[in-house]
Formats: structure tokens, C-alpha cells, sequence
């Protein structure tokens, strides 16, 4: 791997070669924790206020510290004022800015009246423009009498020039921003394959790369010899409910700096996520103000105040002061001691599909629903074809001076002819491109495109969307097959062992029922499902087999952290395969499965809201209620915005980077901290009172940071003059994590093994047959540099050999629960994975004791895979050696690859394997643990059920009452053992004779012949069922026909973020001399 600064010295990274490294000026405690009068109060709120205080163990831990910190003396806070104080800190005095940046400005939006010009309204208007000149009066608006200026609410906003120079001179992580992009390329160890462009971090990408190119190709400003640099802005927004119970809401917008790593701005305790906004809710009183002045607050009306009043927030954000800085830059003293002259530049703009549709100024679900492209409504289920990558290419949405026009025009037909905002009028101009009349925020001269902005969302479009909805029509297709297909189907999930820390959880005892599940719980689902759903639809199972494969491995390729040229092209062959997938699930195995009703939760919520709308109705019965009491046959919808939107994925991390970049998921854990927040307020203003927590919070933090320093400084200067050296050499404790594997040193579980093995059930035990010969022959191998590889045949030795070689201090083993093995990742980081023995006597799903090492040389798969049954070490001695050397070593049991099975992506399926039988020597065995590469995840292949064939009553076995005949490898998991088997990780340091898998899946003629296929034919079905029963109906709700817009839609809150409850979504051409930086 080629790193560009990677020979640069500590010298060369100095702003000043002969000047010392910039240090903090060090500042007396006094001002470094103004305005509190002394060190105890300072303590003391600082805890009271730090983020997500709750009544917990660690809470109380972390107040007996803070009353044991001999800084503290309870004496000093008589007579303190905490909440003058807290009022004054969130002013934040010490900002060397004088101010904390927050702004309320009053939002005034334009609405029209719908009013047609006639002869008597011209009239009208120019009797008031008399008027006013009579009075002296000046009205701007006097030749506007078409439209009137409503003030909405105040709006609390923060100058981003603020968040500029406080994220790039004060903020805790401004040390660590990279101003300078740069390239990343990667040699694969594979004959014939060229260095690879690597992508990963913002500052990387090739959206980074070229806005910097552009940038130091522009003169610089008259006068100015400072460095110049990119400051790229990344944003999210999202409304989202503040409390449990209640109406509390908030709509916040975040912003992040892109030039910080997504390893350290992705992590919320970091607080790289700023505050920009607050967007006011607008609720009734809109409507009020409008009846005021004689206007009908219609649902159109007032989704079009709605999208006015959204864009006149970014109008207020993005404001004279950021203009100028993004045309001239600013100059800010950065914390690594160089001044530069930065240039901020909006990066991605990160959004569901609901505020994509605001931002993009199209309509919800409209005749082109996509803010990205141009295409058609009806073409929506044809992505992935060769004819939907030609339309993505060539009719991308762009912010050019047609666009501008046609909305321009548009607006002047709003206000100034008096038509309505939904009129047939606007067809011949907004039909081809379901643009709105809203003009959108970003002026011309910033030479930014909005809908380029407009990146991907993985989790709202594929885990929420995609993958949500495929899974909730496989249920109810085995709920049309019988109760006992959904018993067996919950049944195999409850029998699925957890894995990792959190990386798969154990799964509720229902998982059909679909309740209270986050994004993350249908990741899991979808990582774990294939072995459960298989066997369940008969003829059909092998298609549905098919799409599991290719919907998990999608998953994977789009979730890497860090990727490269040849994984992105599988990732574009298996994204062609699954649109063809997609559409023969549709089209060819759901009619299969004709009487697919609404699930029993389905039911109850659509029950349930009837009964609310009816309600809300005053009593009028609506029409949706007369059927109300029967369950309503559902079908599988592929005409939607989030399937047309995969294809998409590929190009966007070509051009933004990887996908873990700009994932909504960083704005739904922001949500928390609001949250967090709102719990301490007293719920009146509470947008207010969470600006000043933020804010008391972040002041905090930096004087705690500061007061480190000072102390740090202050022991340095008294071991310098008290002229103290210490004897003892300063030497680093050994970093754990650079150990291959972690056993405890204790020796608190000693068994003696020469009577330990004698034990009758032991004794009966095939597991344990030989135990101490193989365990002898092992260490004895080991000790030689003979050791078996994985469950290769051991090299022999006699029992003399063994009797007279191999001794264990004491006669005894020491058992251990617990093992950690640590690995570096594709994405060359280190982790590591843990495994419990302890458990292995839970029948119904033990945590996961799974492990893989490498195969012999020469074999035709990478990995093999053991069970661990225990956990040892042993003080053995050697020949004649009077010194006993410590070894550890496991206690497994082998597994062995299903020969009759066909795996892997070619194939789309799961690896295989199969238990040795016992009366094989090698079934059980030793293993050095620093042999093991990580923890495995082995599902069992519920539909072959289980057998006593491979081993007789035993502990070892699955069951009580066998084995389960095979165990599907689960290579999906996670992001880096999906990695190990496409082989192309960047940390793995895989062999030149690796068998990866770059060419094991590829797109042919013949899958773009039958991509053409399955869209005439899926054409022809829904031709088909259009003719059928009205009562017909789907499950997504893109697929609604335009028709009169809800103005809540646009404002609509999620009852909880998507990480923590169920989440859920809710002819333009380019101008040719206008450069496209990007096109998909």
C-alpha cells in the first residue's frame, strides 16, 4: 500500500522547520475555568452535566471519584449559584469570538393568494401604492399584492463560520483534520493485478480531490500568501420525537467536518456532530394566520408554505458571511499551528427519502420520484437494466439555468398570475421533472449541485426498505401456508447463537412478528435467515434461496469500511443479479403464493389507525373503514424509489467514498444526545435549553482538556527542577491487542488431568478418548516445530517418546472460560473476538465457540472450522528442562467441508461443512490458539435436522438428542469476514495463491437478456393484476399515485430514531457548458 506521507518526518510535518511544535499557552486555573469562582464548583457541574447522566453504577462510581478527587473540597460550594452560572457558561465567555455563535432570526416566508390579476385587482393595487405614497409609507412588497409575507417562528440557528473556526482551532479532535487530500492505492499480492485506487475517507475521494484541484488552480486572493484548503461539510437532518410519551418534537440539523477520519467522526461520544439548526414545527397556527388574512389553508397551500419555510432555514444557515468565505475563504489559525485560508465546501447532504424530496424541490413519489434522476414512475422497477444505467447517465437532475428557469417561471405563475400551487397549468413544465415552485437554497454563484449532494441511504433504502419489505412478504407467504411454517420459522431464529460482543444478538422468541425492531435488528435477520428460511416454500425455496444469497452479500459489499476498484466491480455484478433476482421473486414466486394477507400486526395497525382517523373525523365514518374487518391481500412491490435507488450505490462510493461515511445511522445517533438533552429541560422552549446544554457541555470539555494540560505541564516543570531522573527506564506496557490471542494468567481452576480423565462419564465419553496422548502428542509437536496443521493427521510418537518428552507441573491442567482472539481487519485495524466455553451446555442457542484457521497449502478452501469444547493451560516440562514453559492450547472439535455441496458466490450458497464422525482420530483434537485467525459464525442447516451418527451421547454434542447434520458458514456476519472470502482485503495480507473470489460472479448477455425478459414479463403480470380486485393492495407507500398532497408528509416525525425502535420511511436535461462533475 503506497501512503503519500508515509517517509514524512516529525520535522517536515513543523509549520516552521526551526520552530518547536505549537503548544497551548498554559493559563492559570482561575481563567482557564472561568466564569466559576473556584475548582470544586467546576468539578461538580461539570458532572451534574456531563452527557447522559442517569442514576447507574458508573454514575455513582463517577461521583465517589469526583468526591475522592483531592481537587475537590465541598467547603467551596457555599453560596455558589449553579444556575446564574450555567446561564453564563452557555454564553460561553472564553470563545475568542465572542459569541457561541447561535443566532435566532425571525423565518418569513411568501404565500400566495391565488388570486387571478384582473382589471379591479390592478386597480386595487394601485389605489395602496397611492396611499403609501401619500403617507409617506415605503412597502417593497407595494407591487406584490398577489402574495403576503407570513412570519412563521423565530428560528435558532448557528453561523457555520463559527463552527469553521471552532472545529479547526478549539475543538478536541482539530488536531487531527486533514487539510490536504490525497490518493490511497493498494498492490494486490495476486499475479496480474495493478495497484488499486482505495477507497475509504472523505478527504480521499474523488469529490475531494476535485473540488481541491479546482480550488488551487483558481488564483489566490490578492495580497494573501497563506496555505489554501478545502473545509468539506457534511450534513444531516432529520425530525424525530423527543420523549416516549407526549408531543414533544425536534427537527435538528448536523454538521460535520469531512476532513476529520469517519473513524473518529462517526463516534457520537467524540462530538464531532455539530448543531446548525433547529427547524420550527409548523403546526396549526400556519393555518390560522392564513384563515387571518382571507386565505383557504389548503392541503397543497400548505405543503407548499411547508417546503418555503424548510428552504427559508438554509437560507438563514447559508448566509452573507458564508458566501463571501466560500468564494474568498476565511482565515483561521488552525490547532497544528499553520494559519490557512480555508474554503468551505458542502460535501453530501445525508437524508431519508421524505427530506430528500424537500431538499431536491420535486414532489413526494411523483411522476420522477428520484432526486437524482429523470426516470419515470412506471420505470422504477427496471433498475439495474442496461437501458436504467443509459437513463441515470444521460438524464441526471442538475442545477443548471434550465432548472432555474422553469421554477422561476413556475413561482411567477404562483404569485403573480394567482395559480394555484397544484394547478394543471404547471404540467407542461413540472410533469417531466415532478419539480415544485420552490426556489432551492444554494444560489447559482456557489457553482454547487444540490442533487449530486443527495448521496445514498443505506439504511432507510436497503435495510428499512429493500431488504424490510422482502422480508415482510416472506412471512406472509409462509402465513399462507399454515401457522406451523411461522411456529418452525420462529422456532430455527430462537436456535441461532449470538455472535460477537453485539454483532449479532440473541433473537426475540417471535422474530415474525417484527416488533420493536431497529435497522440494526434487520441487518441481523437478514445475516442469519438464509439457513431458517430454507426448506419452507417447497418448489419455490430454491429461488428464494437465491435471493437471500444475493440480498446478504449486497448487503456486505455495501457496508465495507474501506474498498477498492475490484470489489466495486463485483459489487456491480451482484447489484445486476439482484435487480434480476428482485424481479423474478415479483414476478414469478409470489404469484406462486397467491392468498399472502396482511400479517396479525399488519392487521392491528391498519386497524388501529382507522380507528384514529375516525376519531379525528368526529365522527364520520370514512370509506377505508367498511372493510375494515377482513384482512386484505397484499403483494410485493418493486416499483418503488428505494429499489430504483441501488444502482446507485456503486458510483457514489466511487466518487464520496464508502457508504459508513454519510449513512443516515451518524444522524440517528446524534438524535440520542438530543434526547439526552431534552430529558434535562423543564419542556418549555426546549429547543433553547438544548443549545445551552450542548454548549455548557462542550465548555466543559475543553476546560477539563485544558486544566490536563496545565497539570501535565505543572509535573514536568517540578520533576525538571527538583532534577530527578528515574532509574527505571520508561518502557511502554505491551499493547494486548498486538498479542494474537488473550487467556488469563490466573491458575484459579487446576484440575489434576491424570484423575480428571478417569471420571466414569469421561471415561465413557468418545470425545475423550486418548485425551491425554493427543494432548502430549500436541505440545510435544509444538515444542518441535511439528505441530499438525489444523486437523491434519499428527506426526506420530511412541508412548515412550510421550512418557519420557512431555511432563505437566503437578499433574495438572487449569481451565479457563473465556479466550480472545485478536486480528487486523480488511480495513487494517485491529479487533478482536471472544468465545465462552462455559456455556456449552445450553441447548437452545449457546453464544457462538465457533473458530477458523488456514488450510493446508493446497487446499481448494482457505478455512477450516473447529467447535472449541474448552479452554486450557498447562506449566509443561520439556525432555530434561527443569524450567516448566507455559502453554495454551483449546479443546475442539472438528468440522470437515459437506463435499456434496456446491458454495459460494457462483453458486450462491452458504459453505457447508459437517462434523467428523468420532470413530475418525482426528475428529477431536489440540489447537494452539495462536493458529486460530477469529471467531466463526456456524448456523445450523435447521431443514436437515439432527442425527447420532457422528458421536454418541456425549457433552460435546449439539443436542440431547444429536447433532445437527450440517452447519451453514455464516461468511455474511460481518464486514471483514465478508472481506476474508472475496479475498480482498487490505489488512488480511493474504498469499499470491489465495483462491479470492474477484471473478466469481459476473454479469453475462445472458443476465441482461433475462433482466429484459423479467421486465416484459413483470409488465405483463402487473398488466395483469391491475384488472384484478381493488382490494388488492401493497406494502410500500412509494408506490402511491400522485394525487393531493398531505402537507405532513414533508414534517413527519419518526416516533422513535431508527436505531432504537422500528424504523421505517416513510424533461430536464443538463445543460451541455456546464461542466458535470459527477453523473451516475
Amino acid at each position: 500500500m503506497r501512503v503519500p506521507d508515509a517517509d514524512t518526518t516529525l520535522k517536515d510535518l513543523l509549520a516552521d522547520a526551526d520552530a518547536p511544535p505549537p503548544k497551548r499557552k498554559i493559563r492559570p486555573i482561575k481563567d482557564i475555568i472561568f466564569p466559576y469562582p473556584n475548582i470544586s464548583a467546576f468539578l461538580f457541574n461539570r458532572h451534574q452535566r456531563r452527557p447522559g447522566r442517569d442514576v447507574s453504577k458508573s454514575d455513582r462510581k463517577e461521583m465517589q471519584d469526583l468526591l475522592l478527587d483531592p481537587r475537590f473540597n465541598n467547603k467551596d460550594l457555599a453560596g455558589v449559584n449553579f444556575d446564574v452560572l450555567d446561564k453564563e457558561v452557555a454564553r460561553d465567555p472564553q470563545n475568542p469570538w465572542d459569541s457561541d455563535g447561535w443566532k435566532k432570526s425571525p423565518l418569513v416566508i411568501e404565500v400566495p393568494t391565488g388570486i387571478k390579476p384582473t382589471r379591479a385587482t390592478q386597480q386595487e393595487a394601485n389605489r395602496e401604492r397611492q396611499r403609501q405614497q401619500r403617507h409617506g409609507e415605503r412597502d417593497l412588497e407595494a407591487d406584490k399584492v398577489f402574495r403576503h409575507q407570513v412570519q412563521i417562528f423565530d428560528v435558532k440557528h448557528r453561523n457555520l463560520l463559527h463552527i469553521t473556526r471552532e472545529g479547526c482551532a478549539e475543538h478536541a479532535t482539530a488536531t487531527q483534520l486533514h487539510f490536504e487530500g490525497f490518493e490511497e492505492t493498494w498492490a494486490p499480492p495476486y499475479p496480474h493485478f495493478p495497484p488499486e485506487l482505495v477507497q475509504g475517507e472523505a478527504y480521499q475521494s474523488p469529490a475531494f480531490l476535485e473540488a481541491e484541484r479546482i480550488l488551487l488552480e483558481s488564483p489566490p486572493e490578492p495580497g494573501c500568501n497563506l496555505p489554501r484548503a478545502i473545509l468539506s461539510y457534511m450534513f444531516w437532518s432529520d425530525a424525530t420525537h423527543l420523549a416516549q410519551f407526549g408531543n414533544a418534537k425536534a427537527w435538528p440539523i448536523y454538521a460535520i467536518i469531512a476532513n476529520l477520519s469517519k473513524y473518529i467522526r462517526c463516534k457520537p461520544s467524540e462530538r464531532a456532530a455539530q448543531y446548525v439548526a433547529f427547524i420550527p414545527g409548523i403546526g396549526d397556527d400556519l393555518a390560522d394566520k392564513l384563515r387571518a388574512l382571507g386565505i383557504t389553508p389548503t392541503p397543497a397551500l400548505l405543503a407548499h408554505c411547508k417546503r418555503e419555510a424548510f428552504h427559508g432555514v438554509w437560507r438563514l444557515i447559508l448566509d452573507d458571511d458564508f458566501r463571501r468565505a466560500y468564494e474568498h475563504g476565511i482565515v483561521v489559525d488552525c490547532a497544528d499551528g499553520v494559519r490557512r485560508r480555508l474554503y468551505p465546501r458542502i460535501f453530501t447532504y445525508s437524508a431519508d427519502y421524505p427530506e430528500k424530496v424537500l431538499i431536491a424541490t420535486i414532489k413526494d413519489m411523483g411522476n420522477c420520484p428520484c432526486p437524482r434522476c429523470f426516470i419515470k414512475k412506471a420505470d422504477l422497477r427496471d433498475a439495474g437494466t442496461p437501458e436504467d444505467r443509459q437513463q441515470r447517465t444521460e438524464a441526471g437532475r442538475r442545477d443548471n439555468t434550465l432548472y432555474r428557469s422553469v421554477v422561476a417561471e413556475a413561482r411567477r405563475r404562483v404569485y403573480e398570475d394567482g395559480i394555484v400551487t397544484n394547478s394543471k397549468a404547471h404540467a407542461d413544465a413540472f410533469m417531466a421533472g415532478s419539480w415544485v415552485p420552490t426556489t432551492n437554497t444554494p444560489p447559482p454563484d456557489f457553482k454547487f449541485d444540490i442533487f449530486l449532494a443527495l448521496v445514498v441511504d443505506f439504511m432507510h433504502e436497503f435495510e428499512l426498505g429493500v431488504w424490510k419489505a422482502v422480508l415482510i412478504h416472506l412471512i406472509r407467504m409462509l402465513y399462507s401456508l399454515g401457522q406451523d411454517k411461522v411456529d418452525l420459522f420462529n422456532e430455527r431464529f430462537r436456535k441461532v447463537a449470538p455472535f460477537g460482543r453485539d454483532t449479532i444478538r440473541r433473537f426475540a422468541a417471535d422474530v415474525s412478528s417484527l416488533k420493536k425492531l431497529a435497522a440494526r435488528d434487520y441487518e441481523d435477520i437478514l445475516q442469519c435467515c438464509i439457513p431458517c428460511f430454507e426448506g419452507l416454500f417447497g418448489d419455490y425455496d430454491s429461488d428464494v434461496q437465491d435471493l437471500l444469497y444475493l440480498l446478504s452479500y449486497w448487503h456486505a459489499l455495501g457496508k465495507f469500511r474501506k474498498t477498492s476498484e475490484t470489489p466495486l466491480k463485483v459489487f456491480d455484478a451482484v447489484t445486476v443479479h439482484l435487480t434480476n433476482a428482485l424481479r423474478h421473486f415479483a414476478d414469478i414466486v409470489c404469484p406462486a403464493f397467491p392468498n399472502t394477507m396482511e400479517t396479525d400486526r399488519e392487521y392491528r395497525a391498519r386497524r388501529d389507525a382507522q380507528a384514529k382517523a375516525k376519531g379525528k373525523s368526529s365522527g364520520t365514518a370514512s370509506s377505508s373503514t367498511t372493510d375494515s374487518g377482513a384482512r386484505r391481500h397484499k403483494t410485493f412491490n418493486l416499483n418503488t424509489y428505494k429499489f430504483h435507488s441501488l444502482p446507485d450505490y456503486v458510483e457514489s462510493i466511487r466518487w464520496f467514498g464508502t457508504t459508513d461515511s454519510y449513512s443516515t445511522q451518524i444522524g440517528e445517533l446524534v438524535h440520542r444526545l438530543v434526547k439526552q438533552h431534552y430529558a434535562r429541560t423543564n419542556r418549555r422552549d426546549h429547543e433553547s435549553q438544548i443549545i445551552a446544554l450542548d454548549v455548557q457541555q462542550r465548555v466543559h470539555e475543553r476546560m477539563a482538556s485544558e486544566l490536563d494540560e496545565a497539570e501535565a505541564a505543572a509535573r514536568t516543570q517540578a520533576t525538571e527542577t527538583d532534577g530527578v531522573e528515574d532509574d527505571v527506564e520508561d518502557v511502554p506496557a505491551p499493547d494486548a491487542l498486538a498479542q494474537p490471542y488473550r487467556i488469563a494468567k490466573e491458575q484459579a481452576h487446576p484440575v489434576n488431568v491424570y484423575e480428571w480423565i478417569e471420571d466414569p462419564e469421561r471415561h465413557r465419553d468418545a470425545a475423550y478418548k486418548d485425551f491425554i496422548t493427543k494432548l502430549k502428542t500436541h505440545l510435544l509437536g509444538r515444542e518441535l516445530n511439528e505441530a499438525a496443521i489444523a486437523n491434519e493427521p499428527a506426526h506420530v510418537y511412541t508412548d515412550e517418546q510421550l512418557e519420557d518428552c512431555v511432563f505437566f507441573e503437578g499433574h495438572r491442567i487449569y481451565e479457563h472460560a473465556t479466550a480472545g482472539f485478536n486480528y487486523t481487519t480488511y480495513d487494517i485495524l485491529r479487533a478482536q473476538d471472544a468465545i465462552n466455553s462455559n456455556n456449552i451446555t445450553r441447548q437452545d442457542a449457546p453464544r457462538s465457540r465457533d473458530i477458523m484457521v488456514h488450510s493446508p497449502k493446497g487446499d481448494r478452501h482457505p478455512f477450516r472450522y473447529a467447535r472449541v469444547l474448552a479452554i486450557y493451560h498447562a506449566n509443561v516440562t520439556f525432555f530434561d528442562d527443569a524450567r516448566s514453559k507455559r502453554r495454551d492450547f483449546l479443546f475442539v472439535r472438528w468440522f470437515e467441508l459437506d463435499p456434496t455441496w456446491a458454495s459460494g458466490p457462483s453458486a450462491r450458497r452458504l459453505e457447508r461443512v459437517r462434523y467428523l464422525p468420532a470413530t475418525n482420530s482426528a475428529a477431536f483434537g489440540f489447537l494452539d490458539p495462536a493458529c486460530v485467525i477469529r471467531a466463526c459464525h456456524l448456523i445450523p442447516a435447521f431443514a436437515l435436522g439432527v442425527t447420532s451418527e457422528f458421536l454418541d451421547v456425549s457433552f460435546a454434542r449439539d443436542t440431547v438428542l444429536g447433532d445437527y447434520m450440517r452447519h451453514y458458514v455464516s461468511r455474511f456476519v460481518d464486514r471483514d469476514m465478508a472481506m476474508r472470502y472475496l479475498g480482498w482485503g487490505i489488512g488480511h495480507l493474504n498469499p499470491p495463491d489465495f483462491p479470492h473470489e474477484a471473478f466469481a460472479i459476473k454479469v453475462t448477455d445472458a443476465d441482461r437478456a433475462s433482466a429484459r425478459a423479467s421486465i416484459d414479463q413483470g409488465q405483463h403480470a402487473t398488466a395483469e393484476r391491475s384488472t384484478g380486485s381493488s382490494s388488492q393492495t401493497t406494502d410500500d407507500p412509494d408506490e402511491d399515485e400522485e394525487e393531493e398532497e398531505d402537507p405532513d408528509k414533508y414534517f413527519d416525525y419518526d416516533d422513535d430514531d431508527d436505531l432504537d425502535d422500528e424504523g421505517g420511511e416513510g424533461s430536464g436535461q443538463a445543460d451541455e457548458e456546464e461542466p458535470v462533475q459527477f453523473s451516475y
